[in-house]
């Protein structure tokens, strides 16, 4: 039976090698971060345990499956067991990978551009459309150019003089250069705008972590014995998890990991301007 409730704040040895696998997986993809005597960051541990215990505990992870439903699934427990992977383990580590990538992907916080980028692209905009600046003409733009400043219901500035465009430009160009990487310039902000991906992102996601994790436990790696059926195949095992949580309808993913291979194709280099609601 799962732990009814985690023990919040203390360490509990049972509790925390119940939760191995999750900690393994969140080390990459959802560490914490300090900073050396030099000012550059590094990953220091995770508190994604201590997110996790608390969101188990008070029921927030939500998914469409029970843990009687996962002990019956044949195909994926058969699987398990022949690779030799920890039953009750890979428990958690399913509902976390469910949990984060739900918090990336179907309830996550929109990321907006830093003032530092919004900065650039107005540079980019005016450099490249300024074909010719001399002190006896000023500034000449292949392209009409006009800056315009809304002050809602109130009034609206327009700049529509070259010179004064091009000097914006070339003043924004200098305080770039000047803004730190831990200025509040150079920060992505957000106005907690909710961002639902594509359901085949989160199974990209979804996959990549469970990929992640056969990695680095090459114990895991083994050969299929003549005479053997049950697959020992981490894709397809991955493909039918992503069926069993209802992630997918689609029931080829329980048969090949060929669609499972097409969502990582399509999906696998994509970056999400996103912050994990649930795991920050």
């Amino acid at each position: 039976m799962p732990v009814d409730k985690f023990t919040e704040d203390t360490y509990i040895e049972f509790e925390y090698q119940l939760l191995d696998y999750v900690e393994q997986v969140a080390l990459e993809f959802n560490p914490d971060m300090g900073f050396d005597s030099d000012g550059n960051m590094y990953p220091c541990g995770t508190l994604a345990i201590e997110r996790f215990k608390v969101r188990y505990n008070r029921k927030f992870i939500d998914i469409k499956f029970k843990h009687e439903d996962y002990l019956h699934n044949k195909e994926i427990q058969d699987t398990l067991k022949e690779l030799g992977v920890d039953i009750d383990k890979f428990w958690y580590l399913l509902l976390y990978v469910m949990d984060y990538t739900a918090g990336y992907c179907w309830d996550a916080i929109e990321v907006k551009e830093s003032p530092k980028e919004q900065l650039e692209k107005l540079v980019k905009l005016i450099a490249d459309n300024c074909s010719d600046y001399n002190k006896v003409s000023g500034a000449t733009f292949s392209t009409p150019i006009t800056i315009t400043i809304n002050a809602k219901g109130k009034q609206t500035l327009t700049i529509d003089n070259p010179n004064t465009i091009a000097y914006i430009g070339l003043l924004c160009a200098k305080g770039c250069s000047e803004i730190e990487d831990n200025s509040i310039l150079s920060l992505r902000y957000s106005d907690n705008d909710t961002l639902t991906a594509a359901d085949t992102m989160r199974i990209c996601l979804f996959a990549k972590m469970f990929l992640y994790f056969f990695e680095i436990n090459k114990q895991f790696n083994k050969r299929q014995k003549k005479g053997n059926t049950i697959s020992l195949s981490k894709n397809l095992l991955i493909s039918r998890l992503a069926y069993f949580t209802k992630l997918t309808t689609n029931k080829n993913y329980l048969n090949d990991d060929d669609n499972l291979k097409k969502a990582i194709k399509e999906y696998g280099d994509k970056k999400l301007s996103t912050i994990n609601s649930y795991y920050f």
